[in-house]
């Protein structure tokens, strides 16, 4: 019973001396020289392994370095959250790839529908924490209403940092960082959103979705020709803000894709498919192509498991399942759900054949790994994203926004019922989030059965928590 009590009693004295520092480094506006030093990590990222272009730099910072940048990020909250744009997805609660891509096919499908042409531009950009300019974002940061104090402590948060480079047990000399923030770091997500967030200011003609390097603008309109013009404009603007900002384009990754009639001829390059967020994503919204790429990635690690099924026991074959088969099914779901027919029976079957694999007994093995069939999971995943998008009032605005409760005069029994929407096509207007997912919710019994399973039950009381 000592030593319990002299840990404890260490880790008190060592958190109360902690406070003093950090506060000390608060009411001074100074931030240790020592935590400013910073190691580079390069992690490969694809392609050619000895060009340096294809590493990305990881900053390893001292350890009380990252408890305190946690706790000025607790501080910057309110003030982070009230001066940014909606639609910027990344490094934020509850926003994910598959909420930012739901977001934008939910609207292209809400255009198509309305019988619009849409437009859409992917664009990348290269080293994007690498080129932030500390003057430009000391600039924004006044300019958003942060007070003098707290732009004096992260300005000396950001002057001054040195860092080395290791590979192996190889270091690189100390060189100073003119310009950046830290790749690994808590604060620099944060920055980097603050930086990029004025984009929404400039391109006011045109729907704007940005999450990290990845940006896309588009617009819809039933002429096309107003529209092809809409949005050459509305790219020559964002590439002029991103040269303003010191941002590095990279322009062999730039996309275009029309969705609608293509007789006429548009200024930029056009493309049936484009890839966007790690999905492909062709100009009929039917993604034939995407499920062709997870199908062939399925069977890949499906034929490893067939070579060693000799040399593996069952519960293994389970987690491997659940490790490297089920998140390429699972990987933005709720997006590709709309596909045609005959894909969902593809991606059915070919899950049927690996679970059957594994056990021979395919209800069983689905009790036993704790987990659905994969469009009952789909089902869930856009159950749950109504349940918080009605309940959870930090939730996205964007998602809450596709929702409307029905209005009416009569004493109706419940008391959040959806109001449902009216398409007009059914490729477009009756294979949409919004249409399913309300019918879902207004049909008591769909929705009860699917209450029962654990994994949402599960899921619905830990979000709620």
């Amino acid at each position: 019973m000592l030593l319990p009590r002299l840990i404890k009693d260490s880790a008190s004295a060592i958190a109360k001396l902690l406070t003093v520092l950090f506060n000390c480094s608060i009411d001074q506006s100074r931030y240790p020289a020592s935590w400013r030093m910073g190691q580079i990590t390069p992690l490969f990222k694809k392609d050619d392994e000895l060009n340096k272009a294809n590493y990305k730099p990881a900053t390893v910072l001292p350890a009380l370095n990252n408890i305190f940048e946690r706790l000025l990020a607790v501080q910057l909250g309110d003030f982070y959250s009230s001066i940014l744009s909606d639609y910027i997805s990344s490094y934020r609660k509850f926003h994910s790839c598959e909420t930012s891509l739901l977001r934008m096919t939910e609207e292209w499908r809400r255009m198509r529908d309305h019988g619009d042409t849409v437009a859409v531009v992917s664009m990348d950009f290269s080293k994007v924490f690498d080129v932030i300019q500390h003057s430009l974002l000391f600039a924004k940061l006044k300019a958003k209403g942060l007070d003098q104090a707290s732009c004096a402590l992260i300005k000396e948060y950001l002057s001054s940092r040195n860092q080395r480079v290791k590979i192996g047990d190889t270091f690189s000399e100390w060189l100073h960082a003119r310009r950046g923030v830290p790749q690994g770091s808590v604060l620099s997500p944060m920055f980097f959103n603050i930086f990029i967030n004025d984009i929404f200011l400039f391109c006011g003609d045109v729907k704007l979705n940005v999450y990290a390097a990845d940006h896309q603008i588009y617009s819809s309109d039933s002429d096309p020709v107003p529209l092809n013009g809409c949005m050459r404009n509305s790219v020559e603007t964002a590439n002029r803000w991103y040269w303003q900002n010191g941002m590095l384009a990279n322009e062999s990754k730039h996309q275009a894709l029309i969705l609608g009639k293509l007789e006429h001829t548009f200024s930029f390059p056009t493309k049936d498919s484009i890839d966007i967020l790690g999905m492909n994503i062709d100009n009929n919204l039917n993604f034939h192509n995407y499920i062709s790429l997870i199908c062939e990635k399925v069977h890949n690690q499906f034929n490893v498991m067939l070579r060693f099924r000799n040399l593996i026991c069952k519960d293994i074959l389970v987690k491997l399942y659940k490790a490297y088969i089920l998140p390429h099914f699972d990987y933005c779901s709720t997006v590709w759900h709309f596909c045609s027919a005959n894909n969902r029976v593809k991606i059915e079957a070919l899950n049927k054949r690996i679970l059957k694999f594994i056990l021979s007994d395919f209800e069983l093995l689905l009790d036993r790994v704790n987990c659905l069939q994969l469009h009952d999971q789909r089902i869930c995943k856009f159950l749950t994203i109504l349940y918080k998008s009605i309940f959870f009032t930090s939730y996205l605005v964007y998602m809450r926004n596709m929702f409307s409760f029905r209005s009416t005069s009569y004493n109706m029994r419940g008391n959040y019922i959806l109001d449902m929407p009216k398409p007009k096509t059914t490729t477009f207007g009756l294979h949409s989030f919004t249409y399913l997912v309300t019918k879902e919710w207004n049909s008591p019994p769909n929705f009860l059965r699917l209450c029962n399973f654990s994994d949402f039950k599960k899921h619905i009381s830990k979000t709620n928590s």
